[in-house]
């Protein structure tokens, strides 16, 4: 009995020395034993927490990198409003000065009709006035005083015309 004993311990040690390992769900009980004794445990996790240490360290590092690009991003967000806000701004700029330029087309227009009907008023007063001259030099004496008085209306009505001429360019 007692060599069965013998027998059967010699087996279950065999049998535990073969599965040990580093590894606590492995080893058994007789591998919890020798890691524990041999440090194998410790440096197992040890190992663990620096890998741990690392990843809440490359955590931190991302929340910095995002906290970072929420930064950015809602600067981008202020910056294409504002740009929006100064784009509409010149818009409505554009729209006005159009307007300003139709109207300026339209009275340049008017004012070029305008300068057109005077001076053909103007050529209209020249050729009367050289009828006048005519008249006046082939008239008789007591007709001098009425073609003349007409020739002076005829010479306030050509400065006047060229005083609207003046004005219509300005």
């Amino acid at each position: 009995m007692y060599r069965s004993f013998v027998v059967i311990g010699l087996g279950l040690c065999v049998v535990g020395c073969s599965t040990l390992s580093d590894n606590p769900r492995e080893g058994g009980f007789l591998g919890g034993v020798m890691g524990i004794e041999s440090g194998a445990y410790d440096r197992r996790i040890e190992e663990r927490q620096r890998n741990l240490d690392a990843l809440n360290q490359a955590q931190r590092q991302e929340a910095g990198l995002q906290s970072g690009l929420l930064a950015e991003k809602t600067q981008a967000k202020s910056a294409v409003e504002q740009l929006r806000r100064q784009s509409d701004s010149l818009n409505r700029d554009i729209s006005a000065l159009n307007k300003k330029i139709s109207a300026q087309k339209v009275s340049t227009q008017a004012a070029q009709q305008k300068k057109q009907a005077l001076a053909q008023k103007a050529k209209s007063l020249r050729a009367d006035s050289t009828q006048l001259k005519k008249a006046l030099a082939q008239s008789a004496p007591n007709d001098v005083g009425k073609l003349q008085a007409e020739e002076q209306r005829l010479r306030a009505e050509i400065k006047q015309l060229e005083q609207d001429m003046a004005l219509s360019l300005d």
